[in-house]
């Protein structure tokens, strides 16, 4: 057996009691008695903004957004909005909400570009292909099963680049256990 191997020690249980901050050791039953409590107080959510005069200032007062509570409540318009992957027409800006299926970068022809991230994606509804351009990275950060709200322009293209309503498809059905 290598020395390495004989330093290994078991990771300790800490799903049992809390741990001090940056520590392994637990704390005393007086140490947990005396440490600070933050209660939450609602009575902060309705405090102003406090936010300086610009464009910034401008957009939240058109937006009606003058408390905290007010901006931490506010949904963008078009996650508000979101459509069934069904109900997509051909050529519209829409948003959707939906689960990836499979994912994966791939090639483009053109010198100096960046590969394409496909995905096949689905709702309750059907099933469309999202395209991604120059963002090779997101082939590794939505992994099969990731929930996203997606928001673009469907096209209707020979080879399914985006959702074309005459071929959409209804995702297979989850059995209970399995």
């Amino acid at each position: 057996m290598s020395s390495v191997a004989a330093n290994i020690k078991p990771a300790p249980d800490r799903s049992v009691d809390p741990r001090a901050f940056a520590s392994v050791e637990s704390p005393t039953r007086g140490e947990l008695l005396l440490a600070p409590v933050h209660w939450p107080r609602p009575s902060r959510l309705q405090d102003a903004l406090d936010v300086p005069p610009g464009k910034m200032a401008d957009g939240l007062q058109t937006l009606g957004l003058t408390s905290v509570g007010a901006l931490l409540e506010h949904l963008p318009r078009d996650s508000r909005d979101a459509r069934t992957v069904r109900g997509l027409q051909a050529g519209e800006a829409a948003t959707v909400a939906v689960q990836v299926r499979t994912i994966a970068a791939r090639p483009v022809r053109r010198r100096g570009m960046k590969p394409l991230v496909e995905a096949s994606v689905f709702d309750e509804t059907g099933t469309m292909r999202a395209t991604f351009f120059n963002q090779p990275w997101l082939a590794q950060r939505y992994k099969p099963g990731t929930r996203l709200v997606l928001h673009g322009k469907t096209t209707a293209r020979v080879r399914g680049a985006a959702a074309d309503p005459a071929r959409v498809s209804a995702p297979p059905r989850q059995t209970p256990g399995a």
